[in-house]
């Protein structure tokens, strides 16, 4: 037993001349021109094309695009329908053709022993490359990819030149991403290194220093000085001079503001180096008050800036005496 060409056109709802290009091009399985000329094709042809079982997919690139997505849909369904195809799985998806991470596309492959042929309105709308090694691999189990038009619309177009964008947006992103992450790596490490150095001028604190001459005596030169430091920042420093006619009596240079100055260096004399010492220590003391509790704004050398809720101090090099 037999169908004739035009009972298959009706019985797919396609015209005669689709039904007899699709002959001309081999696509119906077993069909042969008999003596009398006329085309025919078996039944048990026609019923295993009719019980194939097909997975429907819609995709498009944008949310812009959705409902170009429904007619799209619409259009592979109705395809499936006039060709006698049992849908089993239908899956419309927003999602880039260069994305190889799609979950509805995923979950139609993961299916693949429940249908026979996959259906699609254009190759793009499966994938944007790669479509003949996706088509190779389920040829080798046994499945088709059916794709309904082979040309390109206005539509296609524009959804390529969505793909292209997304693909230069992904890549700057990554570009970017990549820069940002060293710059928080670089700023994170200068961070570190602040708080180091900051932690070594909390640990130095108070502390006096010799210059010149270690000891009572002075040096060659007849220099003799002590330097009050502070957090490893130069607070005073207190020369002793050595006259004939004034006797011996200690200059005192403070290096930050004092009450009554408001210069950052104070020039005093004492006749005693303890008295001189302890005066400045207490200028001082004075001084750590009042920007701790009066925040009075002094300068601040660059790299003091990391001692948070310290006093900014002018940092000047030592003097020649």
């Amino acid at each position: 037993m037999y169908y004739k060409l035009s009972d298959y056109a009706k019985k797919f709802g396609v015209t005669y001349r689709t039904a007899w290009n699709r002959f001309n091009v081999g696509k119906i399985e077993g069909a042969y021109v008999d003596n009398t000329g006329h085309v025919c094709i078996p039944i048990i042809s026609v019923e295993k094309l009719m019980n194939k079982k097909a997975a429907l997919y819609a995709r498009v690139s944008s949310n812009g695009m959705k409902d170009n997505l429904d007619r799209q849909m619409e259009r592979v369904m109705d395809f499936a329908i006039k060709n006698g195809y049992e849908i089993i799985n239908s899956q419309k998806e927003i999602a880039f053709g260069l994305n190889d991470t799609r979950t509805k596309l995923t979950k139609i492959l993961n299916q693949v022993d429940e249908w026979d042929v996959l259906i699609v309105e254009n190759k793009d709308r499966l994938t944007r490359f790669g479509f003949n090694l996706i088509e190779k691999l389920l040829e080798m189990q046994g499945k088709k990819i059916l794709v309904i038009n082979h040309t390109e619309d206005n539509n296609e177009k524009k959804d390529l030149i969505n793909d292209l964008v997304s693909i230069i947006y992904s890549f700057s992103a990554r570009i970017y991403g990549l820069r940002r992450a060293k710059n928080m790596k670089n700023e994170n490490l200068k961070t570190t290194e602040t708080d180091n150095n900051a932690n070594l001028l909390l640990t130095t604190g108070f502390s006096w220093q010799s210059r010149y001459s270690r000891n009572e005596k002075s040096d060659k030169h007849g220099r003799w000085a002590r330097l009050f430091f502070y957090r490893g920042l130069l607070i005073c420093w207190i020369s002793r001079i050595e006259h004939v006619d004034l006797g011996t009596f200690y200059t005192v240079r403070d290096f930050f503001p004092t009450t009554g100055n408001d210069m950052p260096e104070y020039v005093g004399k004492e006749t005693d180096f303890e008295k001189a010492k302890e005066g400045a220590e207490r200028r001082f003391n004075e001084f750590l008050k009042t920007c701790c509790y009066t925040q009075v704004d002094c300068e601040q050398p660059t790299h003091a800036k990391a001692m948070s809720g310290l006093p900014r101090i002018t940092h000047r090099p030592m003097p020649h005496v």
